[in-house]
């Protein structure tokens, strides 16, 4: 029940927040000027998705601590990794860094995350039951969390989209 409570103050939050910093963008003239990749017409506010990230991760704090059997490292290199991930997001927001320096940081957060983190080592499947990945799972846990972050990073520039399917995951 508590899990449920703090999801829900975090979406009330989130949507408080977002529409706050909104505003305080668009004062501060934080825009993202549409180019010939852009799905807007006008130049858009900027930067929501950092009260997602802060909100995000605080309601992971609250139900960490919650709940004391959870892998306190993990979760802790976790947030450190998600911390770096959004605040090179921001940068980006703000001053347009290259691709290159983005997808390396995507790069060495896949690797920190599978070194501290772990691997998949089996997936299930309906109808046939579990099945080893053995060596497999290196490279499928890697592309999977490289290509998690950048199809956020992409939806990102799509507005609400990310934050929307984020609420349903």
């Amino acid at each position: 029940m508590s899990t449920l409570i703090i999801c829900a103050s975090a979406l009330l939050i989130s949507h408080l927040g977002v529409a706050r910093l909104r505003q305080i963008a668009h004062d501060r003239q934080w825009l993202a000027v549409p180019d010939e990749r852009s799905s807007h017409q006008v130049a858009t506010p900027t930067g929501g998705g950092l009260v997602i990230v802060i909100v995000t991760l605080l309601s992971a704090a609250l139900v960490w601590l919650l709940n004391p059997d959870w892998d306190i490292p993990s979760i802790a290199v976790y947030m450190v990794v998600a911390i770096l991930v959004a605040f090179v997001g921001w940068m980006d927001d703000l001053y347009a860094l290259s691709a290159r320096l983005r997808f390396n940081v995507h790069l060495v957060s896949a690797v920190v995350i599978m070194f501290c983190v772990g691997v998949f080592h089996s997936i299930t499947l309906p109808d046939y039951g579990g099945l080893s990945l053995g060596w497999i799972g290196y490279p499928l846990t890697f592309l999977w969390i490289v290509g998690l972050i950048n199809a956020y990073n992409f939806m990102d520039g799509i507005d609400g989209n990310a934050g929307g399917i984020g609420a349903v995951a």
